[in-house]
């Protein structure tokens, strides 16, 4: 009877540890398809529960990129476990385990009318002529709420093309995107209101103020009357011309014949004689001058209008 007794006690208690043994086994379990959130996977991450909190934060792989999937490999993730110091858990570990990148798609639409709006605010014009350039391509970010920024550099117009800094954000996450943007700003220029012929110097009944598309505002343009008024057209200059800086030059000061004082400077002893311009010249130019008294021709720097000099 004892023995009878015995077997049965026996029996219970070896069912009981199968069941914990089992019960055990199933906690620790590594599930099939996981979600990452962030760029790392940890061990945490795979077991559902049962885990000893030394071995939750142990690296195992990093996540893929957004909106992609990876696969680990079972005997990988056991790898991991065994030298992460659980060689003696008891864990259930699929063949192999999918882990995705949960992501959302903030379409170039989406992009392209926040970055309109927030330049237009930027420049104080709800109307300001906003383009891009090159293709605009939809962003992937994590899920949840974010915000969209487009900044602009401090002191730089809201104006022309360049690449603007969008910075998508989130809960634990920022997006930077560089993005080609074109403003088509209207530019104030000076503007020919009829023919200049070559050699006439500009009055202010020759030129008015036009608006103009920034496109066709290149080099050194005249911007304002101050700017070309009283200069002389280096060529003819048409009806309707954008005046630019390098087509005028300032009027000549010396004319052909004028007499001039020439003033010779070496080495700190300045001489001063008269002499006879052989052609107009302006400030800073080099031009040709007869010296009266010895009649021989050198080359002098127009000083002002009765002025050249000689530096030897």
């Amino acid at each position: 009877m004892k023995r009878v007794v015995a077997i049965a006690l026996f029996a219970v208690v070896t069912t009981l540890v199968g069941t914990a043994t089992i019960a055990s086994a199933a906690e620790l379990a590594v599930r099939e398809r996981i979600e990452a959130h962030g760029d790392r996977v940890l061990l945490g991450d795979l077991i559902l529960a049962g885990l000893p909190a030394e071995l939750a934060d142990v690296f195992v792989a990093k996540a893929p990129p957004l909106g992609d999937e990876r696969v680990l490999t079972g005997s990988f993730i056991a790898g991991r476990i065994r030298q992460a110091g659980g060689r003696d858990l008891a864990v259930r570990i699929p063949a192999q385990v999918v882990i995705s990148s949960p992501a959302q798609t903030i379409s170039a639409d989406a992009l392209r009318a926040e970055i309109e709006t927030q330049l237009r605010q930027l420049a104080g014009d709800p109307n300001l002529p906003v383009k891009f350039p090159a293709k605009v391509r939809d962003a992937l970010v994590p899920p949840g709420d974010v915000t969209i920024r487009c900044e602009w550099p401090d002191g730089v117009p809201v104006a022309g093309r360049r690449p603007a800094t969008v910075r998508i954000a989130g809960a634990g996450f920022e997006k930077k995107m560089m993005i080609d943007v074109e403003i088509d700003t209207p530019q104030q220029v000076v503007v020919a209101k009829n023919a200049i012929p070559k050699g006439r110097a500009v009055t202010s009944d020759d030129i008015r103020i036009e608006p103009v598309s920034a496109k066709r505002v290149r080099g050194r343009v005249a911007r304002s009357p101050d700017m070309v008024v009283g200069r002389v057209a280096r060529r003819a200059v048409a009806n309707g011309e954008t005046l630019r800086e390098d087509a005028l030059t300032t009027a000549a000061v010396i004319r052909r014949g004028d007499v001039v004082k020439l003033q010779v400077v070496s080495q700190g002893v300045q001489l001063t004689a008269f002499a006879v311009a052989q052609r107009e010249g302006r400030e800073g130019e080099t031009i040709d001058v007869r010296n009266m008294d010895s009649g021989v021709i050198v080359k002098a720097r127009v000083r002002d209008a009765h002025t050249v000099t000689v530096e030897l």
